[in-house]
């Protein structure tokens, strides 16, 4: 069994003991970390993960949220604007700065929200229509450098009305803690559960 196989195991377990959560008060979500250079392994059997999933009674919906959010960006009046920006000097760190901020921006919904968790929060109510619905959330690779999942996961933090499952490329430092893609600095607060991945 490879580590992938025994994350996907380690999952299940976890989804299957979900009430644990709900008697604590936590949101059920979950976080299958796995090492950001098995991406595109991940991304080859996530039907492998959705087959497994719907066996054990769940009714999955996939939610990539880093295509929504190229969309968002790609879409956007702004984009030509932000584009020139890069063509200028793409070697030049500070206008590359401006951009990434500018992008940032664009994401913004109000002084202390984003309009990410909008899109996360309609993909969960969807999914809880449904009965034994779920969601999994994938993508992440492509929120670098603009936002990290945690910031999203602690804002709708009361509203998971079903299991979410988030395909976290990173590493694991400890029990709560977390190394988005492996270089960013480890965080500790993360609230959700998180399985698959090796801590060191």
């Amino acid at each position: 069994m490879d580590q992938l196989e025994q994350s996907f195991l380690d999952l299940r377990r976890a989804l299957t003991h979900r009430s644990l959560l709900v008697d604590q008060g936590e949101d059920p979500v979950f976080f299958l970390v796995y090492d950001p250079k098995d991406s595109l392994g991940m991304y080859q059997r996530m039907g492998d993960l959705v087959t497994v999933l719907r066996h054990d009674g769940w009714v999955p919906r996939a939610f990539d949220l880093g295509d929504r959010l190229e969309r968002h960006i790609t879409e956007h009046e702004d984009y030509e604007f932000i584009r020139e920006g890069l063509r200028d000097d793409p070697d030049d760190e500070e206008i590359v700065a401006d951009v990434y901020q500018s992008v940032r921006q664009l994401l913004h919904d109000g002084p202390d929200a984003t309009i990410v968790e909008g899109w996360v929060t309609a993909e969960i109510e969807a999914a809880a229509a449904e009965p034994n619905g779920l969601l999994l959330v994938y993508g992440l690779e492509l929120l670098h450098p603009y936002l990290q999942i945690g910031y999203v996961e602690q804002k709708i933090q009361g509203h998971v009305t079903c299991p979410v499952v988030v395909l976290y490329p990173g590493k694991r430092t400890s029990a709560f803690g977390l190394r988005y893609l492996g270089f960013y600095p480890p965080d500790g607060n993360y609230r959700s559960r998180h399985v698959g991945g090796n801590v060191g």
